[in-house]
């Protein structure tokens, strides 16, 4: 398909008043936030796990979503042809912002002719030193990487004209025939790696996968060869000196040394940390995504036959087995990522709804901008 978006999420906290609302107030309240939570679902955690969606009203207590659904209305209402109700509509607790890429301009500017393969997977923010307070993110297509505005002052879409596509900054990663971007992740540093895999369907998977560090511009590129199968997360923890690598294809987690320098990086003695695969370790499937959190905690997207699994691991006693488990009821898990004012909510995307994880009772460390400065 020609042509794609980028989508730009904000959750917005609800405002606390001293006003209570009436138990019919509240109720109305409820049942709309619940049917406008298609694309957010609320996770809750406790020490045993389990999934429920849950609705808060405008006093601040929190009421399941079954039990408002099921209040009577009042016998005594009777709608009227002037009655607009979309003016007393409980507003979205997120707002969702577009960027689309057009399609004439990928037509145009595509110089490897491999845009119908799908291939627009990274997008990230961008820290950019030269226009401090701009909301910019540095997104791909193919093996091509540019710098945009996110123009947030314009409505909800907003997009790049020709004049904008083609003299925005443009970089590009390491890659060969018949190989697809991943993800892009951020180092602790500001740099951002990207790597390449194989599209084409063999078994065994051809482990050629090339990773790209872009040192905080598209000049010097550094690049590593045959460095993994599917690489599908990376993380480091508070001491910055050690790479946590996904990857979805070998279903393991694989440990390195990080090293960062002006002139480069270095990846050294790969270990592998944990193997996913069948009777391999208490929990199995596809690792998707991984993070850390202040405590260097792991946590693991794992993709299953039919939902998916969220894992808490401590990579220093791997006999503690899984901390804790989150189940999602979804098998298309995509990715993971802690977010919020404080980092204490962990956002999980699968291929069409994004869930939120609370009362986790960690904090997730930061995750830094890619921090951009044209040379």
């Amino acid at each position: 398909m020609w042509g794609r978006k980028v989508l730009r999420f904000n959750e917005i906290d609800e405002e606390i008043t001293t006003t209570i609302a009436t138990t019919t107030e509240e109720a109305t309240t409820t049942a709309e936030t619940t049917t406008n939570a298609a694309l957010f679902r609320d996770v809750t955690t406790t020490e045993t796990v389990t999934t429920v969606t849950e609705a808060d009203t405008t006093d601040g207590t929190t009421t399941e979503a079954q039990t408002t659904v099921t209040e009577e209305p009042t016998t005594t209402e009777t709608p009227t042809t002037t009655e607009t109700p979309t003016t007393t509509e409980a507003p979205l607790p997120y707002e969702i912002r577009t960027f689309v890429l057009d399609e004439q301009q990928i037509k145009n500017n595509d110089p490897r002719g491999r845009s119908e393969a799908g291939m627009y997977s990274v997008a990230v923010p961008v820290e950019d030193t030269e226009y401090p307070g701009d909301c910019r993110f540095m997104f791909g297509y193919n093996n091509l990487l540019r710098i945009s505005d996110f123009h947030l002052w314009d409505n909800f879409t907003s997009s790049l004209s020709n004049e904008e596509f083609r003299f925005s900054p443009v970089g590009g990663i390491a890659s060969q025939k018949y190989q697809k971007p991943t993800a892009a992740w951020i180092d602790p540093r500001g740099n951002a790696l990207v790597a390449s895999v194989d599209m084409r369907p063999f078994e065994p998977r051809l482990c050629n996968s090339i990773l790209t560090r872009l040192p905080r511009s598209f000049d010097n590129l550094n690049a590593m060869y045959n460095f993994a199968c599917e690489p599908s997360g990376m993380a480091w923890p508070s001491t910055n000196d050690t790479l946590y690598m996904a990857d979805g294809y070998t279903n393991n987690i694989t440990r390195f040394d990080y090293t960062i320098s002006r002139y480069g990086f270095e990846l050294t003695n790969p270990t592998t940390l944990v193997d996913f695969n069948k009777d391999k370790w208490e929990v199995q499937g596809s690792p998707k995504g991984i993070v850390t959190d202040t405590n260097d905690h792991l946590w693991v997207s794992l993709a299953q036959e039919d939902s998916s699994i969220i894992v808490e691991i401590d990579p220093q006693d791997l006999t503690k087995g899984p901390i804790s488990t989150i189940e999602i009821p979804d098998k298309t898990i995509v990715s993971l990522a802690f977010g919020g004012e404080e980092r204490d909510r962990l956002y999980v995307l699968t291929e069409k709804d994004l869930y939120k994880v609370t009362d986790l009772g960690v904090i997730g460390n930061r995750v830094a901008e890619f921090v951009y400065r044209e040379e």
